[in-house]
């Protein structure tokens, strides 16, 4: 491809703004024909992170039923595991690794007893989930809890990741999207939808948190719940108090995520960040021109949306529809890249 002229660059950019992200400039390029997208994937359809590097990994062949630590595991061995052509109804804990992954596949849950489909402990490297589907049909039970163990904090990602069956109350187990029960350093999540009526990303700092949280392109759908003091359950939740608020300094980035709140709720009912100004755990609920949102205006800088202002919660649906559908993830899944 010949070197674009500066009257092309110009003529592709004509309609962007002083604001343009990134993302934008490139698509105007593409859009343009003056840039070739990689391995047929335009920048704007690639994830934003890569997985980490794995070393001779262990590599496992997944089943569908349940899946332990594989023989000759450590915190000092990666492992990559395979998944299966068939959906796995069992489960899978890990109780020791280094950097360990898993790329596609999908989980129609359902064992004898547990209530975790996704449970990776005990690692000292990462945990990397991508184009995985999960439908939880024994509830309740949570999609996808990872972290370290003693002198452990390692990286969490998961991308493009898609769940449902999400059904618990107040009175009894409180199923989870993702739960960072363990300690971690960095959360690193793009692309992710999930459907549920009580709780979805459980990120308070249960344990040590000591680098970042990212949050880009995430989307909840809240049903209806009338279990005793049930009904307003949280999607995304940061902090349980204004004590371990002020313990922690941990940066959070939110940005383009957006909650369906359900029958008579509004985004400021499912967003929960106990902190000083919020001793409830409730934002201020405003509006803009795209769309109500709330937002939690003193806790900016820490609490940001990582493009030099606070994070927005926005209520509704995505204008495109979900991050991650499920057609586009599990069984067959291929990845679009990384930018």
């Amino acid at each position: 491809m010949p070197t674009p002229t500066e009257a092309q660059v110009v003529s592709a950019l004509d309609d962007l703004g002083y604001a343009a992200t990134k993302a934008q400039f490139i698509n105007a390029l593409e859009n343009a024909d003056l840039l070739q997208p990689v391995s047929g994937h335009r920048y704007a359809e690639r994830l934003l992170f890569a997985p980490p590097a794995l070393s001779n990994p262990i590599v496992v062949n997944l089943g569908t039923g349940y899946q332990g630590d594989p023989s000759g595991a450590s915190t000092n061995t990666d492992i990559n595991f395979i998944p299966s052509e068939s959906p796995r109804v069992g489960g899978f804990n890990l109780t020791t690794g280094r950097n360990v992954r898993q790329i596609g596949g999908r989980v129609d849950y359902n064992p004898s007893g547990g209530s975790r489909a996704h449970q990776w402990y005990g690692l000292s490297g990462s945990a990397y989930f991508e184009g995985i589907a999960v439908n939880l049909i024994r509830q309740p039970s949570d999609c996808f809890s990872a972290g370290g163990g003693s002198g452990t904090n390692p990286d969490i990602y998961i991308q493009n990741c898609w769940g449902d069956g999400l059904r618990g109350d107040n009175a009894g187990l409180h199923p989870d999207f993702l739960q960072l029960g363990q300690p971690i350093r960095s959360l690193y999540s793009h692309r992710t939808t999930f459907t549920t009526n009580y709780q979805g990303m459980f990120l308070s700092a249960q344990a040590a948190i000591t680098g970042e949280i990212i949050i880009v392109e995430s989307n909840a759908h809240c049903l209806e719940n009338a279990a005793p003091n049930s009904g307003y359950g949280s999607a995304y939740w940061f902090s349980d108090s204004i004590d371990q608020w002020n313990n922690t300094s941990h940066p959070i980035t939110v940005r383009d995520v957006w909650i369906a709140p359900g029958p008579d709720r509004t985004v400021r009912d499912r967003v929960t960040c106990y902190a000083p100004g919020y001793e409830a755990g409730r934002g201020v609920y405003s509006s803009d021109n795209i769309s109500p949102f709330v937002w939690y205006p003193d806790l900016y800088p820490r609490l940001s949306d990582g493009a030099g202002g606070p994070a927005k919660f926005r209520e509704g649906t995505p204008p495109g529809g979900d991050f991650c559908p499920e057609a586009s993830v599990g069984v067959g899944y291929a990845s679009p890249g990384y930018r």
